[in-house]
């Protein structure tokens, strides 16, 4: 059995890539695919959940009844999973599934950066194979691109998972963004431009830092709305859960 964590900010595309993911991978019939909804503040999703968290809690009920705002009561959410974890992962265990695809909440933070979402991901890995990509859109801004890799490594210590970083909407972007992503992932300063400014000189030392703890890895393109390079995508992902593969 093996899972896979979908992390990434908010209308970078993970339930259209766990929706569309689960439809590429049904063209191999002996595949069983759980689909995991475990965003308590999810409102339509594309896909229909295997096991939806918003059957234990919802976050816009957490608010009502506990006089929260929208932040508040996320993280509340949050902390009321892990209450109820062991109820949580026996219910997405009995699915019996080759596949889990695990669907997290847009506000990132309230699952990385919070005690729950690692208790989350620690009790999954303890029972499957678990690995995780970031997903990010088509940012143009090498600003943008030096915030991905950052949060992806983030989200990788915190959780304690691989993670693999994964662009999306790529029918937008086109492959120099993704390559671009590679290139400052690798330190590589002559191909990037940074204009002048204060910031300047901090993100160029940023660069540096990022490519002497961040192995090489290849940036996955893909384009979930036309289920695009999801083959290469899947490809990846068994390497990292047989962690056998060259990630390079």
């Amino acid at each position: 059995m093996e899972g896979l964590v979908v992390i990434g900010p908010a209308g970078s595309g993970k339930s259209t890539l766990i929706g569309a993911l689960s439809r590429w991978m049904r063209k191999f019939s002996t595949i069983k695919i759980g689909k995991i909804n475990m965003d308590p503040g999810a409102d339509v999703l594309p896909y229909k959940p295997d096991f939806d968290i918003r059957s234990i809690v919802r976050a816009e009920e957490v608010m009502k009844n506990e006089k929260l705002g929208p932040n508040g009561a996320m993280v509340r959410s949050m902390e009321i999973v892990e209450e109820r974890l062991d109820e949580v992962i026996d219910s997405i265990l009995s699915l019996n599934a080759d596949y889990y695809l695990i669907d997290t909440p847009g506000q990132m933070d309230a699952f990385v950066f919070r005690r729950s979402g690692r208790a989350i991901v620690e009790k999954i890995s303890s029972k499957i194979r678990t690995a995780g990509i970031y997903l990010s859109d088509c940012e143009r801004d090498v600003e943008d691109f030096v915030t991905a890799i950052l949060m992806g490594k983030i989200a990788e210590l915190r959780l304690n998972i691989r993670v693999i970083p994964v662009l999306n909407k790529i029918d937008l972007g086109g492959e120099d963004l993704r390559s671009l992503w590679e290139r400052i992932m690798r330190g590589n300063l002559k191909a990037v431009e940074i204009g002048g400014g204060v910031g300047s000189e901090a993100l160029m030392e940023l660069i540096k830092s990022i490519s002497l703890f961040s192995m090489p890895v290849e940036v996955i393109g893909i384009s979930a709305l036309r289920m695009e390079g999801l083959e290469h995508l899947f490809s990846k992902l068994n390497e990292v859960w047989c962690s056998c593969g060259d990630m390079t």
